[in-house]
């Protein structure tokens, strides 16, 4: 049981790239490099995004719009918008495991599929 009270929670979660770890800025980067897309099989330890082999990116490209997707400011310090924290959150919660598959559209992460082991390594529930 996570004993931090709400506020310490709060304070030790990113707010700017500042504060985030280089894999995490390499996630944001892909992201923002790509624009439309998504990215299957990360790893995930400890919360942290950990890249390797298996790891896939793949771009999406928008046919028949004018429009110029926003790119992320190139300053090398940003506040995160939500989408990015909720992320964040996501992979922290999930501590150890796969981020199945990452979408992201303007630059920003937009779902999220996870697995874990833990649903093997524990008893069956429901009908058999």
């Amino acid at each position: 049981m996570n004993s931090a009270t709400p506020s310490q929670r709060t304070s030790s979660r990113p707010r700017t790239t500042k504060d985030l770890t280089a894999s995490q800025r390499w996630l944001l980067q892909i992201m923002s490099e790509y624009q439309f897309g998504r990215i299957e099989n990360l790893r995930v330890e400890g919360g942290q995004p950990v890249p390797d082999q298996q790891t896939r990116i793949v771009r999406s490209a928008q046919l028949g719009n004018n429009k110029t997707a926003a790119r992320a400011p190139s300053a090398a310090d940003y506040e995160l918008g939500k989408p990015a924290l909720d992320l964040f959150a996501e992979l922290a919660q999930l501590g150890n495991g796969v981020a199945e598959r990452i979408e992201f559209r303007f630059g920003e992460p937009c779902l999220i599929e996870t697995s874990c082991g833990r649903f093997h390594d524990t008893e069956r529930v429901g009908p058999r």
